[in-house]
């Protein structure tokens, strides 16, 4: 398979990517921070994603159990 991307493309996605990774870091230190106790997301039995014990948040800030 022969990668049609112009080099422009190319770099206009390594640039979101970057980007992508920066918000996500800061969205996981707020939810840190919100935390009452050490953030730890973890996967329980319930077939829900991985979330606090502490805060019921997953690692993202969605709030999975209150």
């Amino acid at each position: 398979m022969t990668n049609h991307v112009s080099k422009r493309d190319e770099d206009a996605l390594k640039g979101l990517r970057e980007t992508a990774n920066t918000v996500e870091k800061s969205l996981q230190d707020f939810v840190k921070k919100l935390c009452p106790g050490e953030h730890h997301p973890t996967q329980h039995r319930d077939a829900k994603p991985p979330w606090c014990k502490a805060c019921g948040r997953t690692a993202r800030g969605l709030l999975i159990r209150e």
